[in-house]
């Protein structure tokens, strides 16, 4: 008597996307410092023009490596986050 094969999961892999910007990453509280002598209504036009060691240096929030690293262990992980570019 044969034995029936096992059904194979149809399922597509899982794939996370996290934020970088509020949920790895203390973006807003970083933002605040740098922009703190520019007035409100400016300001998200000054986060535009903000240099490369800038984004290096935003803290990541506590807890952030532990959560990409359990993730990465049951799959794959991407970033959603962009930064505006200079058209000048």
């Amino acid at each position: 008597m044969a034995t029936a094969k096992p059904e194979r999961d149809k399922r597509k892999p899982v794939e996370f996307f996290l934020d970088m910007d509020g949920v790895l990453t203390r973006w807003w509280e970083h933002a605040e410092q740098a922009c703190a002598h520019i007035p409100e209504d400016e300001r998200e036009e000054y986060y535009h023009q903000l240099g490369r060691t800038w984004w290096n240096t935003i803290p990541m929030h506590d807890g952030a490596r532990a959560l990409y690293d359990g993730l990465a262990s049951l799959s794959s992980v991407r970033f959603l986050t962009g930064v505006k570019r200079n058209p000048g």
